[in-house]
């Protein structure tokens, strides 16, 4: 993970944590209060100088190396403290339960010795103070200066941000719904059509417009959205498209499958897009597109959008619509109508720069829509000359290397935002985020910046959510109620994916095959797993936490069914998990003495009566049962 990205926001939260009252209050009771004290001195002491650090650490090794142990000791600072807070909260709730019973509660300790606790407790700290005070004598040696905090960003933004309009591409959309209305294609049983460009081109939104086109909604009996991306495995889209249609497949089986998917298809004219294919393999998509055949209505299309004129070839796509850059005119309506939607007042100095960085950003709609979105939240002149004259501009000649542009925009994120973003790389390319299930996790792992009220945290985070969309880091936003409740989800593009895969390193990884468990890190701090059912050296929660000791986020597939025994969730006990989602026939006693829980999700489970222990999770903010 890049550290200019976590160690900023870390450093809060170590500060944050070292002065809360329970903290005090409970270092207070234990005689260690002299120890916390120093230790939140030291902390303030490097988080005024963390900013220098960070420029530092470009050129200079030992800054470099220096910050990544700086890392280690300050999680390692924010757990200690967590489990005081937990302690407190546990001698608060058993003071509350003391007062209503009139059974005797013996002190404010753990189930262990009271004395060998706290012995366990004082020697934690001591041990993290010494760690701490070493990071502040290198520290020293550096001679680094005292920075001022980035500013934060002070727009206002609704509760709820539309999709901008699509600008520049009216004349595709015409032209591609014409072709889908055009009788010739009844003449055959099916037709394929591919829109071709290259990453931020604009092939998904275009595409989007076309297939919820009324007309074209109209004309089809069934229209059916199918993201492919990397993986184009034949059993897999043929649940993906029984899914959409109507639901989940039954079984696994391929002859089943097909025989199912031939079912919902039922000769219907249907409108099937696979967006984002990057397949070669011909024998693959020949079997794919039989069994589509099979099942065809007359005049049924298929639209493909890729990046590579060979897959269209491979597809026997016809016609190819390869998408244009924006022209120069389009690229600045849209970065206009972006950046100045929000502003009031004279503004022609910001328009001419405007025009230029519009200009600059190569008519890829993706890149235009980044800049402005970041463009709209400086409002001093100098920032965007600034940005003008940045080195990154060239990067823009070379079609395939716009990741560079795309982490200016980055780069100009509050370092809270920063994680909030980044952290999205657990979850896999076109996966649907909900935004409440991402506020509710970054609150988990401490990413949103707090005054202590639960529901301002939540309002933060949804303000965080729309910011990023502002800024085009999240697209696709999507409504939904059921039973009276407002569901909002987002996509990243793929470039966007890219972007954070690339920032978060090997802290952040997602298991969707069998063969990649192998391949995360130890250090991995957050881990998102596919439906590994059928892996057989994957054998529950606690062979994670023992193969990743310093996981704060876990989340397994509800698809993931592996009966686990008692042995399976000892560790439990000693973990650092913040967040947890995990499929649970019954749900283990152990559960209850996670500490630093925040978030558990165990709706996928099949239990019917939850352990005593779960009420000792203090720290726990969501628990999520439907």
């Amino acid at each position: 993970m890049a550290l200019d990205m976590v160690l900023s926001p870390l450093i809060s939260v170590a500060v944050k944590n070292s002065a809360d009252a329970l903290v005090e209050q409970i270092c207070g009771m234990w005689g260690m209060d002299e120890n916390r004290k120093t230790l939140r001195r030291h902390l303030l002491a490097i988080q005024e100088k963390i900013e220098d650090a960070q420029e530092r650490a470009v050129g200079s090794p030992a800054v470099k190396e220096w910050m990544q142990e700086l890392e280690a000791a300050a999680h390692e600072a924010v757990d200690v403290l967590d489990e005081f807070q937990y302690e407190a909260l546990r001698s608060e709730a058993i003071s509350k339960q003391s007062s209503l019973s009139t059974k005797v509660i013996k002190g404010c300790f753990t189930h262990e010795n009271p004395v060998t606790f706290r012995y366990k407790m004082s020697n934690k700290l001591i041990k993290v103070l010494c760690k701490i005070d070493k990071m502040v004598s290198e520290m020293n040696k550096f001679n680094l200066a005292p920075r001022d905090p980035p500013p934060t960003i002070d727009r206002e933004t609704q509760s709820f941000v539309m999709e901008s309009e699509v600008i520049g591409r009216e004349c595709e959309r015409e032209q591609i719904v014409s072709e889908l209305l055009n009788p010739r294609c009844e003449r055959d049983n099916i037709s394929v059509l591919a829109i071709v460009g290259i990453g931020g081109m604009g092939k998904t939104t275009l595409a989007q417009l076309v297939f919820n086109d009324k007309r074209v909604k109209e004309h089809f009996q069934l229209s059916l959205w199918v993201c492919v991306s990397t993986d184009f495995n034949v059993i897999n889209l043929i649940k993906s498209i029984i899914h959409v249609a109507s639901g989940n497949a039954s079984s696994s089986n391929k002859e089943v499958l097909q025989q199912e998917l031939r079912n919902k298809l039922d000769k219907k004219r249907y409108l099937l897009v696979l967006d984002d294919v990057w397949n070669k393999e011909k024998k693959e998509w020949n079997e794919l597109r039989t069994l589509l055949c099979s099942a065809a209505g007359a005049g049924s299309v298929i639209i493909v959008t890729t990046r590579d004129q060979d897959v269209a070839s491979i597809m026997e796509a016809f016609p190819n619509h390869d998408l244009a850059k924006l022209t120069h005119d389009d690229s600045w309506r849209l970065f206009e109508k972006r950046a100045f939607s929000a502003w009031v007042g004279e503004k022609e100095e910001f328009r001419e720069i405007g025009k230029t960085i519009a200009h600059k950003c190569g008519g890829l709609p993706l890149v235009v829509n980044a800049m402005a979105g970041l463009m709209g939240s400086k409002r001093e002149l100098h920032d965007w000359r600034d940005i003008l004259k940045s080195k990154v501009w060239d990067s823009v000649r070379s079609k395939d290397n716009v990741l560079p542009i795309l982490k200016l925009s980055y780069n100009h994120l509050p370092s809270h935002m920063k994680q909030c973003f980044a952290f999205c790389a657990i979850f896999p390319q076109d996966y649907k985020m909900e935004r409440e299930t991402l506020v509710q996790l970054w609150m988990a792992n401490d990413f949103i910046p707090t005054d202590g009220s639960m529901e301002n945290l939540e309002s933060k985070g949804r303000s965080i959510f729309n910011e990023l969309h502002l800024r085009s880091f999240f697209q696709n936003i999507q409504k939904n109620e059921t039973f009276g409740f407002l569901e909002i989800t987002c996509q990243m593009h793929d470039l966007m994916h890219d972007l954070a895969t690339e920032i978060v390193g090997n802290k952040c990884s997602d298991i969707l095959e069998p063969n990649s468990f192998g391949s995360v890190q130890q250090e991995v701090h957050h881990l998102s797993v596919g439906d590994l059912a059928n892996l057989a050296k994957f054998r529950g929660i606690n062979n994670i936490l023992k193969q990743f000791p310093n996981i704060h986020t876990c989340l397994i597939d509800e698809t993931y069914g592996y009966k686990q025994k008692k042995k399976d969730f000892y560790l439990l006990k000693s973990c650092s998990l913040r967040a947890l989602k995990c499929w649970f026939y019954n749900v283990p006693k152990e559960i209850g003495y996670m500490k630093h829980i925040r978030y558990l999700d165990l709706s996928c489970g099949r239990f019917t009566i939850l352990p005593e222990t779960i009420s000792k999770l203090y720290n726990l903010q969501t628990l999520n049962l439907s």
